[in-house]
């Protein structure tokens, strides 16, 4: 399984808690996956060159990491 996560902070985020309506200041995104069959991590990660471009340009983003596990 391989893991995509990504941490992000913006004054003017839209997520709102559904109690109060206070502005979240932090968002952590996780995403887990099974690759194709025949594809590597590193193939993945090759293949997102251009989301990490864009997601750098973000206001408010922080980091992106790609993990995998030990089952692939």
């Amino acid at each position: 399984m391989a893991i995509a996560w990504s941490l992000s902070t913006s004054p003017g985020s839209i997520l709102k808690t559904l109690s109060n309506e206070k502005t979240m200041s932090e968002a952590m995104e996780i995403t887990t996956f099974q690759l194709a069959k025949g594809l590597t991590i590193k193939d993945f990660v090759a293949a997102n060159t251009d989301v990490d471009a864009w997601l750098r340009k973000q206001p408010g983003f922080i980091l992106r990491r790609i993990c995998e596990g030990s089952d692939g």
